[in-house]
């Protein structure tokens, strides 16, 4: 497996290099990723860490190299929902990296989208929007662009801003056909926002029509044990019992 030659490339760094080689960190650093992307988070972290160590006492707090370690460990803290820390390290990758990149990087972008998402959580919608808008450029991928307009009409919603929310839900749902197609996860996603949107304004026969096409989709991708789909069908719960309590 793919882990397999990770740890075995690993332990012969281990033995060729000194503790504090940089051949070492990248090879931590990569092998951080690997775990962050097969979702073990804490041990990706300590690959992450192990790394961090090697460049920071290396090379001091303004290297380079410390970049993606700390947009890495950002992301993962957002998974862990350690939303402070998780904007501590964004916030230092993007301090590294608009040194060394354009601000219209594509990089850059994510960061700034990340920002508007953890801003977003602490309920301070307006910074949030305002970091969505820095990074929502031609750079993004599909994907990135409808998560952006997702996001962006969360935070629209959050102040009670419906017609601009609407507008974004909607932005969010026809960019998700257009690239994916209607049945497709992404769009399902889209689907599900604007539902929960639609049910918080009391649109009831919209929001069961939005969120009934996402269990589906979600279903179909995911099967039934999925946190897409347990998600989905806590929405709906939460609609049919504001209906029984009118």
């Amino acid at each position: 497996s793919a882990r397999y030659y990770f740890e075995t490339s690993i332990l012969l760094k281990e033995r060729i290099y000194t503790s504090d080689d940089p051949q070492l960190a990248k090879g931590y650093l990569n092998f951080g990723r690997f775990l962050q992307i097969q979702g073990d988070l804490l041990e990706a972290l300590s690959y992450q860490d192990k790394a961090e160590r090697i460049y920071y006492e290396k090379f001091g707090n303004d290297y380079a190299g410390l970049a993606p370690i700390y947009w890495n460990k950002g992301a993962i803290y957002i998974l862990l929902n350690d939303y402070d820390r998780a904007l501590s390290y964004h916030e230092k990758a993007l301090d590294l990296y608009l040194r060394q990149l354009d601000s219209e990087h594509y990089i850059v972008n994510e960061i700034y989208l990340n920002l508007g998402l953890l801003y977003s959580t602490s309920r301070q919608y307006q910074l949030a929007i305002e970091y969505y808008n820095k990074g929502i450029n031609e750079n993004l991928s599909p994907e990135s662009f409808i998560i952006a307009y997702r996001n962006l009409a969360n935070s629209y919603f959050g102040l009670e801003e419906y017609a601009k929310a609407e507008q974004y839900y909607k932005l969010s749902i026809n960019e998700a056909k257009k690239h994916y197609g209607a049945d497709h996860y992404i769009a399902g996603d889209s689907y599900a926002g604007y539902g929960e949107f639609c049910n918080g304004l009391g649109r009831n026969q919209e929001a069961e029509q939005y969120l009934i096409s996402a269990l589906n989709i979600f279903t179909k991708y995911f099967g039934v044990k999925n946190r897409n789909v347990s998600d989905v069908l806590a929405s709906l719960g939460n609609l049919y019992r504001s209906e029984q309590m009118r």
